[in-house]
């Protein structure tokens, strides 16, 4: 399963419906913690980071009763009423926050985590929504887990490690609130009242509007003060974050992170198939799919599809069977499974078109070229792919798979309820049950012909309407000859 913090997979975790996770009040932990987490899928966190969010829990507990007292021995001295801007305090979020610190390089910003081995729990491959304003993973291993007023006096000294990071921290939030009050005017979007610093204003809102404080700029919200720091610098700066590969620029940090994997050395590689990552984790997870059958030991009760793990089994039922995810297009009305598949489908009424070096094709996005590239134009050349149950030979490893999952493994459960006949594949039925209805569902667009299925349709454009077929493909492919026609042109030559 995919851990909801690291995001690796993990085979110990503690799983969103276990009895641990409602025990220890896993959710609430990160939510306090770190920040609301989304996900898809079903949650689970791995016991390295559920170790770490423990002992970063118990630091806080300790952090909270030593200021608790502190509040209680000393009481708090009036405020000037003449100073117009009361002193600017850390929040009790922000308090949370300073765990971390960043520090420039070529890369961007890098995240260090303390614990007692310094040794950090992930990677080092954060991205930029894990900053020091958002993300709170820490541990103090001197700390134990009953806290006393000792304890308190070794963790805060002048010292430690934990008085430096926060001083790291402040000082970053100084130099944004130093750039912010050169480039920018911080007005909350409720009142409209003008505030001197983002701390301001975070208190502003809390006290006056009761929600989370945030800056509105070209209609977007910003709820963490370096987001707003990148946006502005993007003001200034249209190429602040350009791509040192290609020197294609990007409107935030993130985007440019992500474009740069693109350019990153693909090392990690499958020895099933032909597919490389970047990263070993992605790798490990992609050698679930190859997983044979019998190892597989979660069944879905609803078609029998089997799975590697509860995580993929309950993620399969919501999607496909309770349609949880599923979003409808308010253009045509079509029912899409997920988020992902519904923003790949709306290009399609607001093409794009990206277009194939190699053969001219146009495609609707980057993601569907990549796709394209990999199944037409691998690296390193075309492989074929025998069967081993008939030696039928694949240009791909996806029409391999398709061959054996169609042929020698699916079974005949779609039966006709006219005459009996049992198909594999459900299109199949529908397309034989029109034989029986008469429907025809398919009509030619440069004659009246109409036919019951769509081969039927597309060998009788190619027969009959040649030239508006050639030519309906040339505009798929820039105008140049689809490769398939290519090689039937030059063997009729020939």
């Amino acid at each position: 399963m995919e851990c909801l913090l690291c995001l690796k997979t993990c085979s110990d975790y503690i799983a969103e419906y276990s009895k641990e996770w409602s025990e220890f009040k896993v959710k609430n932990l990160v939510d306090k913690h770190l920040w609301a987490i989304e996900s898809t899928s079903p949650l689970c966190i791995c016991m390295i980071c559920w170790t770490e969010l423990d002992r970063f829990n118990k630091f806080y507990a300790c952090i909270e009763q030593a200021h608790n007292i502190l509040k209680q021995a000393v009481a708090k001295p009036p405020s000037d009423p003449l100073d117009p801007f009361p002193q600017e305090v850390l929040l009790e979020s922000e308090i949370d926050q300073a765990i971390l610190f960043t520090a420039d390089s070529n890369q961007g910003n890098e995240l260090y985590l303390v614990h007692g081995d310094n040794q950090g729990l992930f990677d080092g491959n954060y991205d930029d929504e894990t900053n020091e304003e958002n993300a709170k993973n820490v541990s103090c291993n001197n700390v134990p887990a009953n806290t006393n007023n000792e304890c308190m006096d070794e963790c805060m000294s002048d010292t430690s490690p934990v008085n430096f990071i926060i001083d790291a921290a402040k000082r970053n939030k100084a130099d944004y609130d130093a750039f912010l009050k050169e480039h920018f005017k911080i007005t909350c979007d409720k009142c409209y009242q003008t505030l001197e610093t983002f701390a301001l204003l975070a208190q502003h809102y809390s006290k006056s509007h009761n929600e989370r404080g945030y800056v509105v700029c070209c209609e977007t919200k910003f709820f963490y003060r370096h987001f707003l720091v990148d946006h502005i610098k993007y003001h200034l700066n249209p190429d602040y974050f350009k791509c040192t590969y290609c020197d294609k620029s990007f409107s935030t940090r993130r985007c440019l992170q992500i474009h740069i994997q693109l350019h990153e050395d693909r090392k990690h590689a499958c020895d099933k198939c032909d597919k490389k990552y970047i990263k070993r984790y992605l790798l490990e997870k992609h050698k679930l799919t190859h997983m044979p059958k019998p190892e597989k030991k979660f069944s879905c009760n609803e078609c029998g599809k089997l799975y590697v793990s509860q995580h993929a089994l309950n993620y399969h039922e919501k999607a496909v069977h309770q349609n949880v995810y599923a979003r409808v297009c308010e253009v045509c009305g079509q029912t899409l499974p997920d988020a992902f598949s519904y923003k790949q489908h709306m290009l399609r009424h607001n093409p794009k078109p990206v277009k194939c070096e190699d053969c001219g094709l146009l495609v609707t996005s980057q993601i569907t070229l990549k796709y394209h590239r990999d199944l037409k134009h691998p690296v390193g050349g075309s492989r074929e792919y025998s069967c081993p149950i008939c030696q039928r030979i694949s240009p791909n490893m996806r029409a391999h798979k398709a061959h054996i999952k169609e042929t020698h493994e699916a079974k005949q459960k779609f039966e006709c309820t006219l005459c009996n006949k049992k198909f594999k594949r459900r299109d199949k039925l529908k397309c034989h049950m029109a034989v029986h209805t008469g429907n025809l569902s398919y009509s030619c667009s440069w004659c009246p012909k109409q036919f019951i299925t769509s081969s039927n349709m597309t060998h009788h454009r190619k027969k009959v309407h040649p030239t508006e077929w050639e030519e309906e493909q040339r505009k798929k492919y820039s105008g140049n000859l689809p490769p398939r026609l290519q090689k039937c042109n030059s063997n009729k030559s020939s």
